[in-house]
């Protein structure tokens, strides 16, 4: 209990900051502890994916990120769905809802090798060229539900010989496309060596 004896001065201006409303991406915080050859497949979806954010106005358009707290995957195969508190901000921040669900897919992945061709673009003369090697092996895990689904077709490997010197004998290489449910380990050379054999 206390007494107010004297206010000086005797206006008091206060300003308060109003709460606007952000709708945001939440991101899943995790470690994985999984023994192999069990990995989790694809990502990691949150539902929902948004939420929305109470912040003060005077922060502008400055980033706030929202994040789950961390939990730990160490589950069997299949799918899994949990519910995640939300990871507590400082206030005034506010998050409405306060937790989502979190749902991961483990699979069982093993090795697969492929041979790519590699695509020529933009020759600068008229002519055919010879690329040594014609093929890169790409090296990956997949899981074995998707083993017979993913092939050479799949990826796309280009050499651009317009960013040629007059003088190289050697293209750099580029992987250009790789499907979304495999995880790379390794594509070999990264150059070639060729020859034009001009019309």
């Amino acid at each position: 209990k206390f007494t107010v004896k004297k206010v000086s001065p005797k206006t008091i201006i206060i300003k308060t900051d109003n709460l606007v409303k952000r709708t945001v991406e939440v991101v899943p915080v995790f470690d994985v502890n999984l023994e192999s050859p069990l990995r989790v497949y694809n990502s990691v979806k949150v539902i929902p994916s948004k939420v929305d954010l109470w912040v003060p106005s005077s922060i502008g358009d400055s980033a706030i990120e929202v994040s789950t707290e961390k939990f730990v995957i160490n589950n069997d195969q299949g799918v899994h769905q949990t519910e995640v508190e939300l990871s507590k901000l400082p206030e005034p921040y506010a998050t409405d809802p306060l937790a989502v669900e979190v749902k991961f897919e483990i699979r069982s992945f093993t090795q697969k090798v492929v041979e790519v061709p590699v695509e020529v673009k933009n020759l600068p003369v008229n002519g055919q060229v010879r690329l040594f090697p014609e093929k890169v092996t790409v090296t990956m895990n997949i899981s074995q539900e998707d083993y017979d689904l993913v092939n050479a077709a799949d990826f796309k490997c280009v050499a651009y010989f317009k960013k040629l010197d007059a003088e190289q004998n050697r293209v750099s290489l580029s992987l250009e496309k790789i499907p979304d449910q495999i995880e790379l380990i390794d594509w070999g050379q990264k150059s070639a060596e060729f020859i034009i054999i001009k019309e």
